[in-house]
């Protein structure tokens, strides 16, 4: 039987949280669906964890895939996955035993993407609960709209960029060729839901928690991306904004482009690095720049914040 829901989790060293997040998902009152376990090249017992739920459990399907991070992980299990939707799952979260049956009971409303709020644990023992205003959303323009209230809202909770807060349609996945950006490790979830905003007809965000998120501390969180991700990310949210009419998610999109750009410029780390740097900064600011007070402000930001006598170079080139 084809299964409803594709759920992929990409596993890597997890070996402390993966077993309750695992149990977690297959204890659902809603069983119509696969559980793909992506082992992006484990080195502690995670594979091994893996493997032992596929004799337990036929719903199971574990690949083994040598590492390339989270991005790659969730291609692999697009790659792989045979549900009418698909939710990506982290492998240190975990949910109640009710969550993705009302997931599917708002799912059998037909939207093209649904988005809804989680529950946040914090390694102190809090939890906080993060839950949007509910509402659907039957054209462009109303998309637009939401997109813009899910990234900048009363809650000062940013709706939109996750993947685990939302179920997507594979067969939009599919037709499009919707695939995650595997150069990145910073917003790459961001980038692929709004690439996959820019084909949907409906949008709709239901107000309940519906994901438990666990804030852990690992050598991942202090991990420094490079100043070549920050420019990619900054180039691909200026193309994504080619598709959008809506002025306030312009605006906010081409602040945001700015705003990584300059952070990829300040991580340079050297000479080369930055002479590299200042061809893209170039083509992004006079593609944006055209608005009077981003461009002085992109100007005081250099001045500002960034110091470095290689800018001399940026200026004469201005």
């Amino acid at each position: 039987m084809i299964p409803q829901v594709s759920i992929i989790v990409p596993v890597y060293n997890e070996e402390k949280y993966l077993s309750p997040c695992i149990d977690s998902i297959l204890s659902q009152s809603f069983t119509c669906f696969e559980l793909l376990l992506i082992d992006d090249g484990s080195t502690d017992s995670s594979c091994n964890i893996c493997d032992s739920y596929v004799a337990k459990d036929v719903r199971v399907r574990v690949f083994h895939k040598k590492n390339g991070g989270v991005s790659s992980a969730r291609n692999f299990g697009l790659n792989h996955a045979r549900g009418e939707w698909i939710w990506f799952i982290d492998a240190d979260d975990y949910l109640e035993n009710n969550y993705l049956s009302i997931i599917m009971s708002y799912a059998c409303q037909l939207p093209d993407i649904l988005f809804f709020g989680n529950r946040t644990f914090m390694n102190t023992g809090i939890s906080v609960s993060h839950i949007p205003d509910s509402f659907i959303c039957h054209d462009a323009i109303t998309i637009q709209k939401a997109i813009c209230y899910l990234k900048n809202n009363n809650q000062h909770y940013e709706y939109f960029g996750y993947t685990w807060n939302k179920i997507f349609k594979r067969s939009i996945i599919k037709q499009f060729k919707i695939r995650f950006i595997e150069s990145l490790s910073i917003r790459e979830d961001e980038l692929f839901t709004m690439e996959y905003c820019k084909h949907i007809s409906t949008l709709k965000v239901v107000d309940e928690a519906l994901y438990d998120y666990r804030i852990v501390t690992n050598g991942l969180t202090a991990r420094t991306n490079s100043s070549s991700e920050y420019i990619v990310l900054a180039e691909q949210i200026m193309a994504n904004m080619m598709f959008f009419t809506d002025r306030n998610l312009i605006d906010i999109e081409r602040q945001r482009a700015f705003d990584f750009a300059f952070r990829g410029y300040k991580v340079s780390d050297s000479f080369r690095e930055c002479m590299n740097n200042i061809p893209h900064l170039l083509h992004l600011y006079r593609k944006l720049g055209k608005d009077h007070r981003i461009h002085l402000r992109c100007k005081d930001r250099f001045l500002l914040n960034l110091g470095n006598k290689y800018l001399i170079y940026f200026f004469i080139k201005l």
